[in-house]
C-alpha cells in the first residue's frame, strides 16, 4: 500500500485546502467609457462628412446667381407710382453690395406714356430714367452701401395716360442666398 504524506497540522495555514485552483485568473476588463469613444468618433466623422457634402452641393450644384423677376403695374389705383426694393444690403449674409437691375415696360392700348425711374424722394429733380414712348427698357446699377436700394417708378401723361403701364424688373442675386426674399422685389 502506498502512503500519503500529510504535512503536520502546524505547517499549513488555517483555511487552506489541498486542491488546485480551477477558475482562470480574472482578465482585465476595459473601462466602460472606452466603448463610447468609438461611437463618439463615428458621430464626429459623420458630422464632418455631412457638412462637407452640404458645402459641396452649394459649390457645385446650386447656381451662383438667382434670377429674380418682379412685375409692377402703374395705374390710377396706385397713383401712377410704385416702389420696388432691390436687396443689396447686409440682410442676406453680407449682401452683394451692387446689383445690375434691368427693366422693360409697355403701356396699354398702344398709347404713349412718360415713364420715370428715380430713387425715392428724388422725383422729379433727380430722375435716373425718363422716356416718353409706348414701351422701353433701361438698367441701373443698384449699390446699397450696406443698405437695400429702392427704385421708384412713376408714369405721367403724354399727352394723356393710358389705362396702365406694366413694368418688369429683373436682376440676378449673386452668391448663395439662403433665406432670401420669398417674393422678388421685397427686402
Amino acid at each position: 500500500m502506498r502512503q500519503i504524506a500529510v504535512p503536520p497540522l502546524g505547517s499549513r495555514p488555517a483555511g487552506e485546502e489541498d486542491r488546485e485552483q480551477t477558475s482562470p485568473p480574472d482578465e482585465e476588463v476595459p473601462p466602460r467609457h472606452t466603448a463610447y469613444v468609438g461611437w463618439l468618433v463615428f458621430v464626429i466623422v459623420m458630422a464632418i462628412v455631412v457638412v462637407v457634402a452640404i458645402f459641396a452641393v452649394f459649390a457645385l450644384v446650386v447656381p451662383w446667381q438667382y434670377p429674380q423677376h418682379l412685375k409692377v403695374s402703374l395705374d390710377v389705383g396706385n397713383g401712377w407710382r410704385s416702389t420696388v426694393c432691390i436687396p443689396t444690403g447686409n440682410t442676406y449674409w453680407g449682401g452683394p453690395g451692387s446689383i445690375l437691375v434691368s427693366f422693360n415696360w409697355i403701356s396699354s392700348g398702344n398709347s404713349a406714356a412718360d415713364l420715370n425711374m428715380s430713387l425715392p424722394n428724388t422725383y422729379p429733380t433727380d430722375v435716373l430714367y425718363n422716356v416718353t414712348a409706348v414701351s422701353g427698357s433701361g438698367s441701373y446699377q443698384a449699390s446699397g452701401g450696406g443698405g437695400n436700394v429702392y427704385l421708384a417708378f412713376a408714369a405721367a401723361g403724354a399727352p394723356r395716360l393710358p389705362a396702365f403701364v406694366n413694368i418688369t424688373v429683373s436682376y440676378d442675386m449673386p452668391g448663395h442666398v439662403i433665406g432670401g426674399p420669398t417674393v422678388s422685389g421685397t427686402c
